[in-house]
């Protein structure tokens, strides 16, 4: 197998960097395990697995805003407070922290469209700008209408298919589907 371009970055003869170059290298059939790729090296040197991304549930994870439309048509950054939170319940509930208040509502999925009806917050008393990222935060999740999940990502959008919030998985649900990694090597025999 004829390896691309590579940055020219001096990495150990034998880190795991210059292993997996040489591996690649030294290709010599390929099957599929599963949803596994099963890289076979020469002479029966060993082989390489690379494992599919698994996509988290919506339901059961806690997510976590990295950016949200603040309704001027823009993406913005969470400022201050990194905590805002959303858990999707199997009870068609929804809830969270959005930077000052917990909230609550209720949901609705179906082939990958969402609904999320008009929300009940606690009424603490909170400054002027995380009150003001929290309202838009709200209101961007109110404007969704659809919904993806790729890996440890949550992407919500609205009609017109303008990004509304963006979330990572804070946790995972338990389950035991193993590790959520997307590449792995198994060592060369010596």
């Amino acid at each position: 197998m004829a390896l691309g371009a590579m940055t020219l970055v001096a990495c150990e003869p034998d880190s795991q960097d210059a292993v997996f170059q040489r591996d690649l290298g030294e290709v010599a059939a390929h099957r599929f395990d599963d949803q596994d790729l099963v890289l076979e090296l020469t002479s029966g040197s060993g082989f390489m697995i690379f494992t599919r991304q698994r996509s988290l549930p919506l339901v059961g994870t806690t997510w976590q805003l990295r950016a949200f439309n603040h309704g001027r048509d823009a993406l913005v950054s969470v400022s201050g407070n990194d905590d805002i939170t959303a858990v999707f319940g199997a009870d068609g509930r929804l809830e969270g922290f959005a930077g000052c208040n917990v909230y609550r509502g209720a949901y609705g999925v179906r082939d990958g469209a969402i609904t999320i009806e008009v929300m009940t917050t606690t009424h603490r008393a909170c400054e002027a700008p995380p009150l003001e990222q929290e309202l838009d935060y709200l209101a961007a999740l109110r404007r969704a209408v659809s919904y993806t999940i790729a890996g440890e990502q949550l992407r919500l959008s609205d009609a017109d298919g303008i990004l509304q919030a963006e979330l990572v998985a804070a946790t995972a649900p338990k389950s035991d589907s193993g590790g959520q990694s997307d590449r792995s090597t198994q060592p060369r025999p010596s």
